[in-house]
């Protein structure tokens, strides 16, 4: 919040741990200008604080904002919910509303700043989660991996171009909960520190992460380590075999930087859902998918699923037509484009889905199988499998 106002009424919505952190740092911090009227929320703990501030409920809270006796509303809840009070607010007339990062909910005192507001902007979504790769490439090359990462020829993703599309995604969305950079491994892309930079700038609230096998991981990368660190930003290091081998040596680099590491269980079996017949329902596709909502992001253009971008690559490499279905991926410079519009075609299955039987998905132990080895069946769900290998016999 700008260090201009002058004579702000403020309410916290929410009661718990949150609210009790704002509410200690303003009687602590004093700051210039804000008044802390009263604390809001609809379902009330047995035990509320005696610190004499008011509590209402939402519709008082509305209310008082009518009347002008509450100029600003700062959401104190965990930042999963953020999307969903604010809407509620916003239904109730209430539009002046604020909220901290999440991760300064860990600061001290000497760091935390009532100026680290962030304004939710009237009139566009929050987008739950975003992952895109910056190598579509990887140095552990899994047997059919989901990314195709195995098989691709090493690319990586363009810089300014992501800066744009960052930029664009910040007209249509007021945040991004979750934002995961992957691969391939991302790792290999020697830029990676600035598309961290990048992500904190254009959304300073969300939950951002590396995702990485971990292989590549040691102490002289001090520039990604420091960049990671002050941007908050956290490693998800997924235990394939030969991560498992070094996850001690990886937790120690990691906290000697001071950066956050986050484990997978050990990865033993690989499991795969893909139908080049293309003859599934989409809906019940849909339906039984266990990682539904993985908007994915390039070059300009998003989906709620990276496979529409990966079917010309298999089509390329073992001569099968598959073509991308009109519509299911979404170009964010459309004219007229708007994030609800979007939010309402990410949230519904898309023609793609046809490729995916994930009632009969084929299970196998992880093994490393790069170009030179890797075999279209390796993607394929059971019945897929059943399918090729009748016509293998009637030949």
């Amino acid at each position: 919040m700008s260090q201009d106002m002058d004579s702000i009424k403020l309410a916290i919505w929410g009661i718990g741990l949150y609210e009790t952190f704002l509410k200690t740092a303003f009687d602590l911090t004093k700051p210039a200008g804000l008044e802390l009227v009263c604390r809001a929320d609809d379902r009330l703990p047995e035990n509320m604080p005696a610190d004499g501030l008011k509590v209402v409920t939402t519709e008082e809270l509305a209310s008082l904002y009518a009347r002008g006796e509450v100029h600003a509303v700062i959401l104190a809840v965990h930042h999963s919910k953020l999307a969903a009070v604010s809407s509620a607010l916003m239904l109730k007339g209430i539009l002046d509303l604020y909220y901290f990062p999440h991760y300064t909910y860990d600061y001290t005192l000497d760091r935390f700043s009532y100026d680290l507001l962030e304004r939710i902007e009237v009139g566009k979504p929050r987008l739950s989660y975003l992952e895109f790769h910056l190598a579509d490439h990887c140095n552990l090359n899994c047997k059919g991996c989901a990314h195709l990462s195995n098989i691709t020829e090493p690319h990586l993703t363009d810089l300014s171009q992501f800066r744009k599309d960052l930029i664009r995604l910040g007209e249509l969305f007021w945040g991004i909960e979750r934002v995961r950079i992957m691969g391939g491994e991302p790792l290999l892309n020697e830029e990676l520190p600035e598309y961290v930079k990048l992500v904190r700038e254009t959304f300073p609230d969300a939950d951002m992460h590396i995702v990485s096998n971990g292989l590549l991981i040691n102490p002289g990368q001090q520039e990604l380590f420091r960049v990671m660190r002050e941007n908050h930003c956290s490693f998800n290091i997924s235990l394939y075999p030969p991560a498992v081998k070094l996850k001690d040596r990886i937790q120690a680099v990691c906290a000697l930087y001071g950066v956050r590491c986050l484990f997978t269980d050990p990865v033993r079996i690989f499991r795969t859902t893909f139908d080049p017949g293309g003859e599934n329902d989409p809906e019940n596709s849909y339906r039984h998918c266990d990682v539904t909502h993985c908007t994915f992001l390039k070059d300009g253009r998003l989906s709620n699923c990276i496979t529409p971008f990966l079917l010309p690559q298999y089509e390329k490499l073992y001569g099968v037509t598959l073509p991308v279905p009109e519509g299911d991926i979404i170009d964010l410079y459309e004219e007229g484009l708007t994030g609800v519009d979007i939010m309402e075609k990410l949230a519904a299955p898309i023609k793609t889905c046809r490729y995916c039987d994930p009632e009969h998905t084929h299970a196998y132990y992880w093994e490393i199988a790069g170009k030179d080895r890797a075999k279209p069946e390796d993607y394929l769900s059971e019945s897929a499998r059943a399918r090729l290998a009748a016509a293998d016999g009637r030949d």
